[in-house]
Parts: C-alpha cells; sequence; structure tokens
C-alpha cells in the first residue's frame, strides 16, 4: 500500500498497489512493454497518487505515458524550486545577519568569541 502523508489509509489506494521496488521489476521487469502493462492495471486515481507520491520514480520509467512521466516531473521540478527557495532564504537570512553585525560593529566580537570570520560565511556573496 502507498502510504499517505499523513499516515492514514485512503481506500481508493489498493493494497495490490506497491507501485515500485522488487514487486514491480518481478511483476513486469523494467522493459517499457512490462512497465505499460502494469501501469495500466491501476485506475486513474491510483495513477495520480502514485505521481504524487512517487514523481521521482514515474518521471524516469519507461513505458509510462509522456503525459504522465511529464507531469511527475512537473511535480520534481516543483519540489526542487521550493526546496531551493527555502535554501536561498536559509542563506540570504544568514547574509543578512552578517551584514547587520557588521554594521553595528559585533562581527568582531563575534569573530573573537567563536573564530569565525562572518565576511568569509559560505552566505556570503552576491545574491541578486
Amino acid at each position: 500500500m502507498i502510504p499517505l502523508r499523513d499516515g492514514a489509509r485512503d481506500a481508493t489506494r489498493s493494497s495490490t498497489c506497491r507501485p515500485f521496488g522488487q514487486s514491480l521489476l518481478r511483476a513486469c521487469g523494467s522493459v517499457p512493454d512490462g512497465v505499460h502493462t502494469w501501469w495500466s492495471g491501476f485506475n486513474d486515481t491510483q495513477r495520480q497518487n502514485m505521481i504524487e507520491d512517487h514523481p521521482e520514480r514515474v518521471g524516469w520509467l519507461d513505458g509510462i505515458p509522456a503525459v504522465d512521466r511529464d507531469n511527475a516531473n512537473w511535480h520534481n521540478l516543483m519540489a526542487a524550486e521550493r526546496q531551493l527557495g527555502a535554501q536561498r532564504k536559509a542563506l540570504q537570512d544568514e547574509y543578512d545577519l552578517i551584514i547587520f553585525l557588521r554594521m553595528h560593529g559585533m562581527a568582531e566580537e563575534l569573530i573573537a568569541r567563536y573564530g569565525a570570520d562572518p565576511r568569509t560565511s559560505p552566505a556570503r556573496g552576491d545574491q541578486g
């Protein structure tokens, strides 16, 4: 069964729907025709659930229709964009703090106390 994000069981997700791993390889191997037959055995809701829950696997799997792979790859791109946006924000926050500390003469105290130079922080650099 595909686990839901909150751990609950969803009646639309069949217990026979073990989308990836050894069960897929035993059932159809990794040949596109076998994968297509396996994928076609699920209803639209199950396929959409697999796209949402495992886009990194659906997106590359030959034998899954291009429209479904494209949908999965868009899910992957959006997840990567969110992750990179969060990382950029964290780095910008760190950079802003360093600038604030330098402007208020507190950076030198932190360097003396912790031995780190904020001017050489990985967060420093030109960010647009």
